[in-house]
């Protein structure tokens, strides 16, 4: 448990600055390498965020659980918005700016919970 949680900060903290680093130093050259880096992160993060559901060692904390009211929202939104096509579009503009904020909190859930799982550990 402790290896894959270290493990997982490592490599969400790595893809998140390997993205921004790549976005600012390189540049998007078209508007397919945004979006690949979107589907990196969230994917990672969706894959950890389902682990941590299903197993019941890791325990389940109010920062984790906000997180999931947060995905939940934002899903039920776009549910809602897709009934329209001109609202359809704000919501996936919206996303544009809402998903990295998400990104960012998800990963700050975990390096908290990683430093609390080393301190009851070494305790």
């Amino acid at each position: 448990m402790k290896r894959f949680k270290q493990i997982d900060c490592i490599v969400q903290c790595l893809v998140i600055l390997l993205s921004f680093l790549g976005y600012f130093i390189v540049g998007a050259r078209g508007l397919a390498d945004g979006f690949i880096v979107y589907f990196l992160v969230g994917g990672w993060q969706l894959l950890s965020a389902v682990i941590h559901l299903f197993r019941p060692q890791f325990n389940r904390r109010l920062l984790r659980n906000l997180y999931w009211v947060f995905l939940a929202v934002i899903v039920t939104v776009g549910v809602i918005m897709n009934s329209n096509e001109t609202r359809m579009l704000d919501y996936m503009f919206a996303m544009l700016f809402v998903t990295p904020v998400l990104a960012i909190y998800y990963c700050v859930v975990c390096i908290v919970e990683t430093k609390g799982l080393h301190a009851r550990t070494a305790a």
